[in-house]
């Protein structure tokens, strides 16, 4: 649910900072555009966003063939992670220790392995952090010889790792925990039928360049998320109209930040929205679709 004195405290600092930068403009006018929409008569409580001074500098995802770096402050990052850690709790993932993978890409400037690693050395986890090998022989063997029962991976390699013919060869695995984004509903079958005793987990909706902006509906259905506190989520029709409920391309905006370079943020995924008067969003992902 969206945070209502961190979205007033948010608009409220855009707003003095738009009289001396038009940076900040836009971002003002879009939070207390969302104000009116969701009639929220609190007013901003006064307490000072001051992020911390420490970053950690990511590289975004290409938009338009162009890439740009991104600063998310430490404090912000550290509130992520709880997140994280929130998320595997409320899926039951911390009921007992476990030993993962992460077959997550660690190339330069992506923020999500070492997210990862921070979220399950925390939990007290074990790790192999394997990196973004999609090498399923490999995979398996330490698998085997570490009895790996957790593997983190994006759904992209799935098919590539858990081929038919590796079927056999994953005994002690028990969970896959999706990063990056929701598999399609055929190959979530498709596992189902080749690898029964492997069941696919949904974990944090996490864009790079946002941090999470779902935490898994565990009551809904799969590819459903809970949208954290500090985020607020618009979509955007084939016509260009953004509105608070309804389906189009995801557009994010995180809250409590200084900056403004987070509001409105385009990612590349598509949804379906529902925004309650109290403010408390659910977004449902749709798979993505790719050519051949």
């Amino acid at each position: 649910m969206v945070a209502q004195n961190l979205l007033f405290n948010t608009a409220s600092l855009y707003s003095n900072k738009a009289q001396n930068d038009s940076r900040y403009a836009y971002p003002r006018d879009v939070l207390e555009g969302v104000i009116k929409q969701l009639k929220m008569t609190t007013l901003a409580t006064g307490c000072r966003i001051k992020n911390s001074e420490q970053f950690i500098v990511l590289k975004t995802t290409a938009h338009e063939g162009k890439q740009q770096l991104i600063r998310h402050p430490i404090d912000f990052h550290e509130s992520t992670i709880k997140l994280g850690i929130e998320a595997l709790k409320k899926s039951g993932m911390l009921d007992e220790p476990h030993v993962c993978m992460i077959a997550v890409s660690a190339s330069s400037l992506n923020g999500v392995f070492t997210y990862i690693y921070e979220i399950v050395r925390r939990c007290g986890w074990s790790v192999l952090p394997l990196g973004g090998s999609e090498d399923g022989a490999d995979i398996s063997y330490l698998s085997k010889n570490f009895s790996v029962d957790t593997i983190f991976l994006p759904p992209t390699i799935v098919d590539s790792v858990f081929s038919r013919e590796m079927a056999d060869k994953f005994n002690t695995l028990r969970n896959i925990l999706c990063i990056g984004e929701v598999p399609s509903p055929a190959l979530v079958e498709r596992m189902r039928i080749d690898f029964p005793h492997i069941r696919f987990r949904p974990f944090v909706y996490s864009p790079n360049d946002t941090g999470p902006i779902g935490i898994p509906n565990v009551e809904g259905c799969e590819g459903t998320y809970d949208v954290p506190e500090n985020i607020l989520l618009e979509v955007e029709s084939v016509e260009g109209d953004v509105a608070l409920n309804g389906s189009g391309k995801i557009l994010v905006s995180v809250l409590g930040l200084e900056d403004p370079d987070l509001i409105r943020w385009r990612i590349d995924d598509i949804g379906t929205l529902k925004t309650d008067e109290a403010g408390k969003q659910l977004i449902e992902i749709q798979p993505r679709v790719y050519p051949g």
